[in-house]
This record gives structure tokens, C-alpha cells and sequence, in this order.
């Protein structure tokens, strides 16, 4: 499941700026945290690195080194390919 996606506007070591705003990640003052472990993928080359931190609408910090480039296209994910989930989801709905 895709949640986000865009290109990399300024790329320095694990922190990146990218094109668009990640309002379900960071909220005026704080970050959300609904974005830490999801997965900033690069997309040219697949490599992905578990997102550390949001700062601001456009800053990602990652846990690991993905050598972005300034303009490489990225997506963050929540669920890919492989992935094994240990507690499906549940959704409730009230008439």
C-alpha cells in the first residue's frame, strides 16, 4: 500500500527534503508518528530504508543508508510485496 509519494528534492546522508508535504506524518509542531518503520523506497532500484522520523511536511529521516539522489522518485510504503502480517486488520462498521 502506497502512502506517499514524490521525488527528492535535497539529499544529505539519511535525511532527505522531498517535493511534497506529509501531513499524515507530521502535524504543525510534532511529528505523528504514523510514518516511523514504514518504507522510504527509492524507486529506481527498489532499495528502501525504514523511515526513523518526520520533520516538518517535507523532511525524512531513515535508519539506513539508501543513496538518493537529488530527483530520484521515492514511494513510502505500509505493506509490499513479501511482507508477512502478523495481525490483520479489522474494520468496523456502524449503521
Amino acid at each position: 500500500m502506497i502512502l506517499a509519494k514524490g521525488f527528492v528534492t535535497v539529499s544529505r546522508n539519511r535525511n532527505f527534503d522531498t517535493n511534497v508535504p506529509l501531513p499524515i506524518g507530521f502535524s504543525y509542531q510534532d511529528s505523528t508518528k504514523l510514518l516511523e518503520g514504514k518504507s522510504f523506497m527509492r524507486v529506481k532500484t527498489g532499495e528502501t530504508a525504514p523511515i526513523r522520523g518526520v520533520g516538518g511536511f517535507k523532511r525524512v529521516f531513515v535508519r539506513e543508508n539508501v543513496p538518493f539522489e537529488e530527483g530520484d522518485h521515492f514511494v513510502i510504503v505500509d505493506v509490499a510485496v513479501g511482507d508477512t502480517v502478523k495481525t490483520l486488520p479489522v474494520a468496523v462498521f456502524n449503521n
